[in-house]
């Protein structure tokens, strides 16, 4: 869905290059923390990463353990954790973010549109599940193929160009802002569709579950 939002135009707030990681808490694991870990030590921009906790920490205590990890991992003073926000208040500090990163290996969605209809340029990286392909499907949609990562590699690659490359960075967000978003990701063209594959799983549930085939199912 189109973002309930009202872009601002909002500048950053502070000197160091802020790079939006809306990702939640949970999606945070060993594998990735390593990889930007690299990039912060491959970078010779003061960088802040701005990661959107949002409230899966709120429970059992859950905070202080996380931060304490990620600050020990990443350095606090590269790191800039918030927690839950109102909608608008999250959208708001990520207009004043430079750009986005996808987490791996489960992928954003919401996040990943957000940074999108800011005219955030964004770096994906691909995964070979469902979960970690949905915002490169979306960087496809909208021409932006040379964002989307396939390796470890590839990532840091693409995401310490936006970061070092200003012209670059640029150059991808007129890209982004000469982008019909409502005829591309917000499209809701082929919604029909899907109700239509709904409709049809639910009647032919039983027969379907009997054939017990991995074939696709062709629905016209």
């Amino acid at each position: 869905n189109v973002p309930n939002y009202t872009p601002e135009g909002r500048k950053k707030s502070v000197s160091e290059f802020v790079i939006n990681c809306p990702w939640t808490a949970m999606k945070m694991n060993a594998r990735f923390v390593e990889t930007i870990r690299e990039l912060l030590a491959r970078t010779y921009r003061k960088l802040r990463l701005r990661l959107f906790v949002a409230g899966s920490l709120q429970r059992q205590n859950d905070f202080l353990p996380f931060a304490n990890m990620i600050f020990h991992a990443l350095g606090k003073e590269n790191v800039e954790l918030v927690t839950a926000r109102a909608y608008g208040d999250f959208m708001k500090l990520m207009e004043e973010g430079d750009l986005s990163i996808d987490s791996y290996h489960f992928g954003g969605c919401n996040s990943v549109a957000d940074s999108l209809f800011l005219r955030k340029p964004i770096v994906t990286w691909e995964y070979d599940k469902w979960y970690g392909r949905i915002g490169s499907a979306m960087l496809r949609m909208i021409g932006l193929d040379e964002l989307i990562a396939t390796s470890e590699q590839d990532y840091l690659d693409k995401v310490l160009r936006l970061i070092h490359d200003d012209a670059y960075r640029d150059s991808m967000t007129k890209k982004l802002q000469q982008v019909d978003l409502d005829a591309t990701i917000f499209s809701t063209k082929h919604a029909p569709s899907f109700q239509t594959a709904i409709d049809y799983l639910i009647a032919n549930h039983d027969q379907l579950k009997r054939e017990k085939s991995r074939e696709p199912i062709r629905i016209t």
